[in-house]
């Protein structure tokens, strides 16, 4: 500790060498935004903006925090009246909101947005505003603004305002989500404003302002607040003139720059980030932080808070060690992350996030954000529920969607990002659904475009897709929209054949619209569904949905419509022609308040979404595993295991024949295996005994493949079963170090091979297929611990990978789906 308070000494000393340069005259283009904590979509351009503010390069911002979508943004509520009065300069009326420089006015998001930020940066200073702070009398703090006239023309000020606005850095608030009802998910606040001086009315302007001339006012006095919204150090002051008529800001000034000491870190992400972690198991990465600023801070490292609380749920959890580190300029510290999964299925997505511990009395100490991301996807995940523009996946699709009986609570939930989505690709799930809200599926500045185009691959691929997407044909076709693109043209118009009407508003004013949605009678999906949206707002809301009706030879089949309108589609079903099934509705179950009507909608889709090929009800089998380690068992003993079958179809599946073979296909038995046939309805399951009793030492492997009539597994549903045989007296840790170990299984595009201790020569790999056939030969550099095996050239089935070394051979079971 006493290195520390040197260090804090030291640093104080020299305070004013270590902040961030200045410039004089310098150009300051000001940012103002209007956000709320419960408004899904301000998510995204705040986290541009936070991204894009930066102090040093002439950028600054005031975020004003408004009561809707939904009351309760602290913000708003510890000072409602001031930004509602910003709010009714600018006329808002759709969140969020931009104004630069008080005359573009719109999204942030766009990259319209942008080109009006870099036209200001152009334009030369006309006033140089100096904010200065009395902080002798704290916590009451005098500000005075000057104003100084650095053109060569005079100014005319009358009918400008001085605004002097207090602002905050940055506000963490790690619980707001749950405490927060329609919490947008937002954890961290940058540049909220806190108090306006003297008001939100600001200080009127007159006369004439000379080249040279300077102007002084104030000093205004406020009092600095108390509580979680005022954290200590990271208040400062933006001041700006603006025309109150035209609305334009001629100039803006800061304090910022004098108080903001940047702090540079570098944090190194373990190789690979992304992976895949067996259920019910402990996986380790390490991260290495080095601070890279020219003066020791002490730092620890944290896990997104939102994340970590989300996977508590959800039965992970994480620890980080050490807790903290103190870090001399150019010093590194690893930092051991340890995640363990629980036995269902699930992705844990943690954001590793550098904290400063060091803190100096009046300076804001700014760790540029920093991070890294580790994804960890269970084991022979199935089925997978994208989130990211969705803010109610939790209570209207995750929630349900592990509760259903098709599904097995066999479900993830993945985010919509490229990383994430090129690590796990959605054709290595059987399902994936896509809330996409009132999100288009392309944006100008290509956002979603990984998600498009992921989504038609996985159709090809055979992933069942259900997509709800309340404005996509909007964004498509409407001549109005800044978004059509052929892409997205050509998936409704050509996948779905789908003609748009309209789209229709779903709210009046601030008050939301309810509306009827209906199935189609006898409609496979459809038929007898009956649901009222925009009731509550407790699950969530449609804002808009698009009506549309089908196109002349549509393959796609109505299964729901609009306001008591046969003729207002709501949603469709489509049989592809390779067999798959896409499931579009311009609604979501978000709408619906009724967590019963939720249920029977998810229930309705994913049944169908899960049948066989054709148009006609369909039976389907789903393993509850279709890889069964019985990992060890000594020779001569028997351990049994449990599978569960279910019929996930629409139609009463039949299991013939169950047969059992392989090498060391004695060393298994099913007891049962001669009770056939197996009979099925719709929605239910049976459970099967299969034992392991090896009689020699080493792997075992065999296959298990499941005659039935699914239509889709006309060559048989194959599990693949493995086990290890051990003389008495031979240790766990032997066995473990003998153990040739695979992830993920099953695989998609490559595995990891955890080599056994003790093989240090190269190392040859084999493929072999069920019949024996060599698919694949491939020499493994070694020593290793772990190697990557690629294998997206290998079509899909059941293999055995068998590893030689000197005398030394191993070798265990492969599943590859795609």
């Amino acid at each position: 500790m006493a290195r520390w308070l040197l260090a804090v000494a030291v640093f104080v000393v020299g305070l004013g060498m270590t902040a961030l340069g200045q410039q004089t005259p310098k150009k300051y283009v000001l940012v103002e935004e209007f956000t709320s904590a419960t408004c899904p979509p301000c998510v995204e351009a705040s986290e541009k903006l936070n991204r894009m503010i930066r102090v040093e390069n002439g950028l600054i911002s005031i975020r004003y925090h408004m009561n809707w979508p939904a009351p309760g943004d602290p913000f708003n509520v510890a000072n409602p009246s001031e930004n509602q009065t910003r709010r009714q300069y600018y006329n808002v009326t759709g969140i969020p909101f931009a104004a630069v420089m008080g005359t573009w006015t719109g999204h942030p998001v766009p990259s319209t947005f942008d080109a009006a930020v870099q036209q200001q940066r152009t334009r030369p200073v006309r006033l140089q505003i100096t904010v200065t702070e009395d902080r002798q009398g704290a916590p009451n703090i005098g500000v005075t603004i000057q104003i100084r006239n650095v053109s060569s023309q005079a100014i005319n000020l009358s009918g400008h305002v001085l605004h002097t606005a207090v602002v905050n850095r940055r506000v963490d608030l790690p619980d707001l989500p749950q405490r927060l009802q329609n919490s947008n998910g937002e954890t961290v606040f940058y540049d909220a404003m806190m108090k306006m001086l003297p008001n939100a009315s600001g200080t009127q302007l007159s006369g004439t302002i000379a080249p040279g001339q300077e102007q002084s006012f104030g000093p205004f006095v406020y009092r600095l607040g108390t509580g979680e919204l005022w954290p200590p150090g990271q208040d400062y002051v933006i001041a700006f003139v603006q025309n109150s008529s035209s609305k334009e800001v001629i100039d803006a000034g800061t304090n910022l720059e004098q108080k903001l000491v940047a702090v540079t870190v570098q944090l190194v992400a373990p190789t690979p980030q992304f992976d895949y972690i067996p259920r019910g198991r402990t996986i380790t990465k390490v991260v290495t932080l080095r601070n890279t600023s020219p003066r020791p801070y002490a730092f620890r490292l944290i896990a997104d808070p939102s994340a970590t609380v989300l996977m508590q749920t959800w039965g992970w959890s994480a620890s980080i060690a050490p807790d903290s580190a103190y870090l001399e300029p150019g010093a590194s510290q690893q930092f051991t992350i340890q995640v363990t999964s629980p036995s269902d299925a699930g992705y844990a997505r943690l954001t590793l996030k550098p904290e400063l511990l060091t803190s100096v009395s009046g300076a804001i100490l700014e760790l540029r954000d920093t991070s890294v991301v580790i994804g960890l996807l269970s084991e022979n995940t199935k089925y997978v529920l994208y989130y990211g523009v969705m803010p109610w996946f939790t209570t209207a699709y995750l929630n349900i969607a592990r509760q259903l009986p098709a599904l097995q609570g066999d479900v993830a939930f993945l985010p919509l990002l490229p990383e994430d989505m090129g690590a796990f690709p959605i054709q290595s799930f059987r399902l994936a659904v896509f809330p996409m809200l009132d999100y288009p599926l392309h944006t100008p500045a290509g956002e979603f475009d990984h998600i498009f185009n992921a989504i038609q691959q996985a159709l090809q691929s055979g992933t069942r897709v259900w997509i709800t997407a309340n404005a996509a044909l909007y964004w498509a076709f409407d001549p109005n929209s800044q978004y059509r693109t052929t892409a997205a043209q050509n998936f409704f118009a050509n996948t779905l054949r789908v003609q748009y009407t309209q789209l229709r508003q779903r709210y009046s004013g601030n008050t939301l619209t309810s509306f009827p949605i209906a199935g189609v009678a006898n409609d496979s999906i459809g038929n007898g569904f009956s649901a009222t949206a925009n009731t509550s707002t407790s699950a969530g809301y449609n804002l808009y949905t698009d009506i549309f009706s089908l196109r002349s030879g549509s393959p796609s089949k109505a299964s729901f419509y609009y306001d008591n309108s046969p003729s207002s589609l709501a949603g469709v079903r489509l049989v592809l022609n390779n067999g798959n099934r896409l499931v579009y509705t311009s609604f979501g179950p978000e709408a619906i308040a009724s967590t019963a009507i939720r249920q029977d909608l998810w229930n309705r889709v994913v049944t169908w979404l899960l049948g066989g090929g054709g148009q006609q009800a369909q039976p389907r089998i789903a393993l509850s595993t279709y890889s069964l380690r019985f990992d060890t068992v000594d020779i001569g003993a028997t351990k049994s295991l449990t599978l569960e079958i279910n019929n996930v179809g629409e139609a009463d599946l039949r299991i013939t024949q169950i047969q059992l073979t392989g090498a060391d296909a004695s060393a298994f038995n099913i007891p049962d295996a001669d009770l056939v046939p197996i009979v099925l309805r719709p929605g239910e399951q049976t459970s099967l005994e299969i034992q392991f009793r090896p009689a020699r030492q080493g792997d075992h492997t065999a296959l298990v493949t499941f005659f039935s009539n699914d239509p889709l597994e006309e060559q048989g549903t194959t599990l693949i079963l493995s086990g290890f045989g051990r003389r008495g007296g031979v240790g766990i840790a032997e066995r473990e170090a003998s153990r040739l170990w695979l992830s993920p299984v099953p695989a998609t595009d490559h595995i990891w091979v955890r080599v056994p201790e003790g093989i240090s020569t190269p190392a040859m790999v084999e493929m072999h297929d069920v019949q024996g056939r060599i698919h694949m030969q491939q020499t493994l550099p070694l020593p290793a611990e772990e190697l990557r095996l690629f294998i997206g050239q290998l079509p899909p089935g059941f293999y055995t990978l068998t590893l030689r070394s000197g005398s030394h051979s191993f070798r265990t079971p492969l599943v590859i789906v795609r």
